[in-house]
């Protein structure tokens, strides 16, 4: 209605509407400065016009709404900004700690150290005898580990001063969280009348503003104005009312839903803010991200509402007997792993479900960790980075769901920070410690060497446990109060769970086959969890050619002790003795005998009155061969004996052979040797004679007075000339000889006249004779022989063996000679006849020369098995001494990188020839220890299978024929339990492939599958193994070795078990312990140019990088890394600055313009009141007009 009471009601709605635009103006101004605030206006519509005659009539103004200036595409476009600054910063932050760790400005970086390191070995090496220069390796040794240690120890306080800041961020996120759902419900609440509610919506989006900073987030609205916001890859975080929230466990965070439930959140998860920065800051320095692992997808939770633990036994699980846990994967090679758990009995019932996880673990060969968590399994790599680890139940009573869900699994692309750093100062340990365990100092260790790594029992918890080989091998030097050096090899055969107790008793036992008692001399034992050697008074211990790692990995004879970049520090005991700093090593590049075995003779005792004593010999001539350095004949001369000359007028004629003297010393002593002063080039002399049956006696006097000159037959040829006395017996000093008469029967080589047998003790001297004469043949000779109480032999297969009987011998007897009654009185043969005269000679020991490459590996010279095998020397009695020499240099025997020659002291020399891949090695004395046995048993072991086997080291002929016998074949377990024995019986002249094939036909389960594998390998040795060693098809081993006897028993003749035994041979002490020269030798560098080689040398477990090239390429990444983040930052920064621009374009407040609307607005508020004013006169002048 048109008028001046509309007129008024106009004018009043615009004074409404200026006085709301000023108050509206007067909130932008007083919020200029605030933070996140959105400047707002009022928007004004005309009221809708009112009829009149002349038509429709403005009827003023009303205001339609505030307006809020916001761009949500903008403000949605910074926020994903705000998240990558967020991000970014936290990321430089922490990498500027992590670039102050690794700086490497200045005399004390690492990368300095370490080089300093391997110069002060390099220097070491210049001088290896010096205590100055191990001090120096020893000093600069500590300041290496202890820059690695800090570095560590800094890297582990950076990870929990982020674990705070993770928990300040957790807490911000729950509070924010908390408070956009609070006001999610106060706007909702005031927007309910259709406006919205301006000041509530900034104060939101402040909030979001700032949780976007924080961690990445998607958020929208819905129809009632509620936010919605998601966390990560979709985490609910709030819901118009409802909140999440994040739980901090140790530096793990956990996504928590109202049930309970509970999601792990990574950096995969989160990928932004300064939440997702530090995650990734902690992945990079975090352990426990190096390592992968795969856990159940369910919890299993008792009925008291408790989660499983480990110590929960079964019977609380409600499980019955016979229930079976069956499963299978792979391990982080790759490699398929299967094994199962039952519960057996009543009693299983109380095992508990750390039982479960142990045979888990060992059916993975201890390369993982099996735990619970939560009541889930999880199953950890204990290998650093990226594998192929795999687990899953395919049997279980208990359901613990899958194992394959990738959202519970974590797989590790790449190491991190920390665990290249873990992964180099292990390398370090490892490449170290490997090298100096093997490795001597300036003396041998005394008293007692405690290893420093302990362990619970088992041999698989030792830190260094990965790296076993566990079935090589170790040498440990014994010294005695003499001097005499002894290599006793131990030849590992240890399970995956075998106890470190295991350890030390197989070394015992490699001891006391040796000879020495263990408890007298050099004894290892186990004592707190350390493996600890053990020296008698007056001997001492060494190491050398550890190809098992047990020294390492026990921490005997080790550098650095500690396993990891936390814990490594230097030995102890080389800082209070250097001297057992380990810069020489006892495996040769050249061994030279330490007494010489040629060139001068001289007698135990005085000779009285050599002209007296006649030879009435017919008259003959008497030959020297003499032969040069390497073993080749130079000449052979000869001078004539007339019947009749005394020893005097002998010694004269052969002292008048130029390059020979032969003499009475001062101290009245025969003498018979080389001319020093001679230009011949003779190295090596034997005597002989045309016919030792009627001639030789002067031969026969020098070996009765000790003249141990080797003597042969002359013919004319020296290829046909055959050996009289080799001259090894005195050395060898043996106590076994083995024959080969070939396919002859025995009883058909005839034998006639005596044969004598000397014994002698451990000085050379003799100690008793026994002759045996009256039999016609072989068999009865021998025979004969073993009814000695002295003395056992046989013969089988063409071999003839005949040994001490150490069981009824006298102590004082150390060794024997067999000697004919020739006049010569040979040694080492008996004189047969087969229709044509014929001499049976001897095998009486065996040199073993174990041979390694550059890098310490082992040679192995018979590639047809798995065994690693010595080149071998066979010492036998129908040649000179000088046989050393030719079998090493030998044409067919080159390949193996070794010669031998006699030096110019008369001492043997053998030396690596620098040909082929030998660089060093180790000689032992080997003989057929079991020759006698009626018993064989698995004697090699295979960790890969963890199962014994037998290997003959000779081949054998399948088809050799044995008496009637039963073989008796014990199954056992790893502990020698025998829990299954089968009986194979055998009739008259059954052969070896005989026994093979029934061997291979035994299936004692009746699953189909046998029970052996047997077979001849490409060297002709048989080898057996077990095959099926699961016999109640449990999925478990239930043995894994055997035993065969023959019912034969002590009966060699004809004996199958006797003839595999001896065909392997075993330790002893002869030739090379007489010999000795296997001391430390001065100058002898070898171990610290190893050691300081490693400073370049390519290492496997570091990508083939070197040391030095490792760190410095890690060092590198964390520089490129730094100034990456940086200039990612420092772009955001501006880019965020341009978008800060734009928003504030639309929604700051701008006081010019603010100022300018409240002029208007005053302006426009005046003149609605001048309005109301003029329509109110107008309106009193119409009331007086109407009195």
């Amino acid at each position: 209605m048109s008028g001046i009471t509309s007129a008024l009601n106009i004018a009043k709605n615009a004074l409404l509407a200026f006085q709301t635009a000023v108050h509206v103006t007067s909130h932008n101004v007083s919020n200029v400065d605030t933070e996140g605030y959105s400047r707002q206006k009022i928007v004004t519509t005309p009221y809708p016009p009112s009829p009149s005659p002349v038509g429709p009539i403005g009827s003023g103004v009303k205001i339609d709404q505030i307006k809020r200036y916001f761009d949500v595409f903008l403000e949605a476009n910074l926020n994903l900004k705000r998240t990558d600054l967020g991000f970014f910063t936290a990321e430089e932050t922490g990498m500027r700690l992590v670039e102050s760790i690794f700086n490497e400005t200045g005399e004390l970086g690492l990368s300095q150290l370490l080089n300093d390191f391997f110069s002060a070995w390099q220097t070491l090496s210049n001088r290896p005898e010096g205590l100055p220069e191990r001090r120096l390796v020893v000093e600069k040794g500590k300041l290496l580990a202890e820059n690695i240690s800090e570095k560590f120890r800094t890297l582990k306080e950076l990870e929990d001063n982020v674990g705070q800041k993770l928990k300040s961020i957790v807490e911000q996120i729950n509070r924010l969280a908390k408070e956009i759902a609070e006001i999610n419900l106060q706007i909702t609440a005031a927007e309910t009348g259709g406006h919205q509610a301006n000041d509530l919506r900034d104060q939101r989006d402040r909030l979001i503003a700032e949780l976007s900073k924080l961690a990445p987030i998607r958020y929208f609205e819905n129809k009632d104005g509620a936010y919605n916001v998601i966390l990560g890859r979709g985490f609910n975080l709030v819901d118009v009312d409802r909140s999440w929230e994040l739980d901090l466990s140790g530096t793990e965070v956990y996504w928590v839903g109202h049930r309970g439930e509970r999601a792990r959140l990574t950096s995969q998860e989160i990928s932004g803010g300064e939440f997702g920065g530090w995650l990734r800051i902690l992945e990079q320095i975090s352990d426990e991200w190096n390592h992968e692992y795969v856990s159940s997808t369910r919890a299993i939770i008792k009925e008291d509402g408790s989660p499983l633990f480990e110590d929960t036994t079964f019977r609380e699980l409600g499980l019955s007997v016979g229930d079976t846990f069956e499963f299978s994967g792979t391990d982080h090679f790759g490699n398929a792993v299967s094994g199962s758990f039952r519960i057996e009995s009543i009693e299983d019932l109380d095992k508990t479900v750390r039982d479960l996880l142990d045979e888990i673990e060992k059916a993975y060969g201890f390369t993982v960790t099996a735990y619970l968590k939560d009541g889930r399994i999880f199953i950890k790599d204990a290998y650093r980075g990226s594998g192929e680890l795999e687990f899953a139940f395919t049997r279980s009573p208990l359901d613990f769901g899958r194992f394959d869900e990738p959202g519970l699994n974590y797989r590790v692309k790449e190491l991190n920070l920390t665990g290249k750093l873990s992964a180099f100062a292990e390398e370090l340990i490892r490449a170290i410690n490997r090298i100096h365990s093997e490795g001597v100092g300036l003396k041998f260790f005394t008293g007692e060497l405690e290893g420093t790594y302990q362990t619970a029992d088992y041999i698989k918890t030792l830190p260094f446990f990965l790296d076993l080989n566990r079935n090589g091998s170790l040498f440990i030097w014994i010294k005695d109060p003499s001097g005499n050096l002894t290599p006793v090899r131990v030849d590992f055969e240890l399970p995956s769970d075998a106890l470190l107790t295991d350890v030390a008793d197989q070394i015992n036992a490699a001891i006391l086959a040796q000879g020495f008692d263990p408890n007298q001399t050099v004894r290892a034992t186990v004592r707190n969890g350390r493996l600890v050697f053990q020296a008698q008074e007056g001997w001492a211990f060494a190491f050398s050619n550890d190809t098992s790692g047990i020294l390492a990995s026990t921490g005997i004879n080790v550098f650095f002790t500690g396993i990891d970049a936390a814990s490594i520090e230097v030995n102890e005991l080389l800082s209070v003795h250097p001297e057992y700093v380990a810069a020489a090593r006892l495996d040769r590049e050249a061994w030279r005998s330490e007494i010489p075995v040629t060139g001068l003779y001289r007698s135990r005792k005085a000779i009285v009155n050599p002209d007296s004593l006649i030879f009435s010999e017919p008259d003959h001539t008497l030959y020297v061969k003499f032969f040069d350095a390497q073993g080749k004949l130079v000449e052979e001369l000869g001078v004539d004996v007339a019947s009749g000359d005394s020893l005097a007028d002998i010694l004269d004629k052969l002292d008048a052979l130029e390059g020979l003297r032969a003499y009475i010393d001062v101290e009245g002593r025969l003498v018979l040797g080389l001319d020093p002063n001679s230009s011949k080039s003779y190295a090596y002399f034997e005597l002989g004679v045309e016919d030792p049956n009627t001639t030789g006696s002067f031969l026969a006097y020098l070996r009765d007075e000790g003249v141990w000159v080797p003597q042969y037959i002359h013919t004319g040829d020296p290829v046909n000339d055959s050996q009289i006395f080799s001259g090894l017996e005195p050395l060898v000093k043996p106590t076994q000889y083995v024959g080969n008469i070939g396919s002859l029967d025995p009883a058909s080589l005839s034998f006639s006249g005596t044969l004598t047998i000397r014994y002698f003790n451990s000085q050379g001297e003799e100690v008793g004779s026994e002759t045996f004469s009256g039999a016609t043949n072989l068999q009865d000779l021998i025979t004969a022989i073993d009814g000695s109480t002295n003395l056992k032999a046989y013969i089988d297969h063409g071999q003839v063996v005949m040994a001490l009987d150490k069981g009824g011998a006298p102590p004082e007897i150390a060794y024997f000679v067999i000697e004919s009654d020739d006049t010569a009185r040979s040694w080492g043969k008996i004189k047969l006849d087969a229709g044509t005269p014929y001499e049976l000679t001897f095998t009486m020991g065996t040199l073993e020369n174990w041979v390694y490459d550059e890098t310490g590996k082992p040679i192995d010279t018979d590639t047809a098995n798995k065994v690693v095998d010595p080149f071998r020397v066979t010492l036998t009695t129908d040649q000179g001494l000088i046989q050393i020499v030719n079998k090493y240099n030998a044409t067919e025997n080159a390949r193996w990188g070794l010669s031998a020659e006699i030096d110019a002291n008369g001492r043997l020399l053998v030396k690596t020839t620098g040909l082929y891949d030998t660089r060093s090695f180790v000689v032992t004395d080997a003989f057929r220890r079991e020759a006698f046995s009626g018993t064989v048993y698995a004697n090699r072991f295979d960790s890969d299978t963890n199962t014994w086997y037998f290997l003959t080291d000779e081949a054998v002929s399948t088809g050799d024929s044995f008496s009637p016998q039963d073989i008796v074949i014990n199954y056992q377990d790893a502990d020698n339990n025998i829990v299954h024995t089968e009986t194979l019986s055998f009739g008259a002249s059954f052969t070896l492939n005989d026994f093979i094939s029934q061997l291979r036909s035994l299936d004692s389960d009746g699953d189909g599958q046998a029970d052996f594998e047997v077979k001849e390998d490409d060297s002709g040795r048989l080898v057996i193994r077990v095959k099926d060693s699961d016999r109640n098809n449990d999925g478990r081993p239930d043995w894994v070795r055997f035993r065969l006897e023959s019912s034969l028993g002590t009966t060699e003749e004809g004996n199958l078990a006797t003839y595999l035994a001896r065909r392997v041979f075993g330790r002893t002490q002869a030739l090379a312990d007489t010999l000795q020269g296997f001391d430390i030798k001065s100058g002898d560098n070898r171990n610290a140019l190893r050691i300081s080689d490693l400073s370049d040398s390519k290492r496997e477990a570091l990508g083939e990088a070197s040391l030095y090239d490792y760190y410095t390429a890690v060092v590198g990444e964390i520089g490129v890394a730094g100034k990456r983040v940086s200039e990612a930052k420092t772009f955001m920064e501006d880019l965020i600055k341009q978008l800060q621009l734009m928003r504030d374009s639309i929604s700051a407040v701008s006081l010019d313009e603010e100022m300018a609307n409240l002029m208007k607005y005053q302006q426009a508020f005046a003149a609605a009141a001048k309005l109301l004013t003029t329509t109110d006169e107008m309106l009193m002048t119409l009331i007086e007009s109407k009195r």
